[in-house]
């Protein structure tokens, strides 16, 4: 009888843990919902890249966001700043580009997080593996670790600010990824223990002044479609 207990208890713990923790497309439905709320931004960034043996300026750039997918960014002068990279947006992860799992929760600064685990359905996708960190509460991406198919892993490690005291939006985000392979000039050669093994990049990126859901005109992002 006390096995039998014990059996019984055992099934319904396991049962209790497994609806305890919801399936990947609710975790990532719930991130969608909490970005959908804004329906556009425009913010100030100023970007700070550290590349090995590489020189880069701080870059200052304002962004304008549109939902969908629509993304201007105007810099004075060269701005090396990826889009994709300053404008986070989950929607790139949709159910039907991504088989999906949680495997299983963790910690980041404090807050219970869940672990989806993405892969790609098609090679085309420039992302063909990611891990996302969830704010379990807020339903917020608080970690990105991705691995394109034609490039280089980046982590990113974002910061939440409640604009407006409504909308969840990065106030910073640093990210560490390869670094680029260094172009040698005809005859250039480098040390040995400047080999590129190894080497990595990063950026921190910080985010001020969010204007949102001002109505941006379509008209504001032609440019960047052409």
């Amino acid at each position: 009888m006390k096995k039998l207990r014990y059996l019984l208890c055992l099934t319904l713990a396991l049962a209790f843990t497994a609806t305890a923790q919801p399936r990947a497309q609710e975790v990532m439905k719930n991130v969608r919902a909490q970005f959908d709320r804004v329906k556009d931004y425009t913010v100030d960034i100023r970007a700070k890249v550290d590349i090995p043996r590489v020189q880069v300026p701080a870059m200052e750039a304002k962004l304008y966001f549109k939902q969908p997918d629509k993304v201007h960014l105007k810099a004075d002068g060269f701005a090396m700043i990826p889009k994709d990279a300053v404008s986070f947006n989950p929607h790139v992860f949709e159910d039907e580009r991504y088989d999906m799992v949680v495997q299983g929760t963790e910690s980041i600064g404090g807050k219970g997080c869940y672990k989806v685990k993405l892969l790609a359905r098609s090679d085309t996708l420039r992302v063909q593996r990611a891990m996302v960190y969830v704010d379990s509460t807020d339903w917020l991406i608080l970690r990105l670790e991705s691995d394109p198919n034609q490039g280089r892993s980046a982590v990113a490690n974002i910061t939440y600010a409640l604009i407006e005291n409504k909308y969840f939006l990065p106030s910073k985000a640093e990210v560490n990824m390869d670094a680029p392979p260094m172009r040698l000039r005809p005859g250039q050669s480098i040390k040995k223990d400047e080999q590129e093994e190894g080497q990595q990049a990063s950026a921190s990126i910080e985010y001020s002044n969010y204007k949102v859901n001002t109505g941006l005109s379509d008209s504001l992002f032609e440019e960047e479609s052409k």
